[in-house]
């Protein structure tokens, strides 16, 4: 694909996939930052609801976990090493890193020549914005999540509107209506709920297990026989 003839919906389309591989590996490496420290006996502090602090930052518990390599972690079922929690973590690093590389020259493209775009907000009834950034959303320190719609990528607004109606925030297309009365969608099952997770993902936080659902990559409780629990597929 020639990105400077490419069409908005071909970039955003490549972008969403994009930023869901991303989105997967910010979950595996926030998983594997715990893994880290529960391997090094540690407790973190809450400090809020959405907010804790380790005793040692993230770096740390890397060098603490590379030092103590192939020693087989005590606190942990499985015969997991530190090495192998290293390894987890590095993983989903270098899967981040890959992601936000091939998205590069995409968002390069993109601030060239911007197009309108629209991400929907499931947990808002489907409710669509024009960025990721409206003032109605990411509050309380809680990270708004959006779905990618790259099939409406370059519509105009009046074409939006004609499409989508009052399903169009108000604040980000002033001209939308604000008659809103869709009512909330059923909620989704994840196809990955009752199976195994991925052979090697998973880990014990607090006292329960978790692991890396087979179908969305998201991190996931399992239950006593090892499956994983009901859970919706990932945005």
């Amino acid at each position: 694909m020639i990105l400077t003839t490419a069409s908005p919906r071909e970039i955003d389309e490549q972008l969403a996939a994009l930023y869901r591989r991303a989105s997967q590996a910010e979950q595996l490496i926030a998983a594997a930052v715990i893994g880290l420290h529960h391997a090094l006996g540690e407790r973190a502090r809450y400090l809020t609801r959405n907010r804790r602090e380790w005793p040692t930052t993230t770096e740390q518990a890397v060098a603490a976990v590379r030092e103590l390599g192939d020693t087989r972690v005590p606190r942990m079922a499985g015969g997991y090493t530190y090495a192998d929690q290293l390894a987890k973590y590095t993983r989903a690093v270098d899967a981040l890193a890959a992601a936000r590389a091939e998205a590069d020259p995409l968002d390069t493209e993109y601030a060239r020549r911007p197009w309108p775009r629209f991400f929907v907000v499931q947990a808002h009834n489907g409710h669509v914005h024009s960025s990721m950034h409206c003032k109605t959303c990411n509050r309380n320190g809680v990270a708004t999540d959006f779905g990618w719609n790259p099939a409406l990528s370059g519509l105009s607004e009046a074409e939006a509107v004609a499409v989508l109606g009052p399903m169009l925030c108000t604040v980000c297309f002033p001209t939308a209506p604000v008659e809103w009365t869709i009512g909330r969608p059923a909620a989704a099952t994840c196809d990955g709920s009752g199976k195994s997770p991925v052979k090697g993902s998973e880990q014990q936080f607090g006292g329960t297990w978790h692991g890396q659902c087979p179908t969305c990559n998201t991190i996931e409780r399992t239950t006593m026989h090892g499956a994983l629990r009901k859970h919706k597929p990932a945005a």
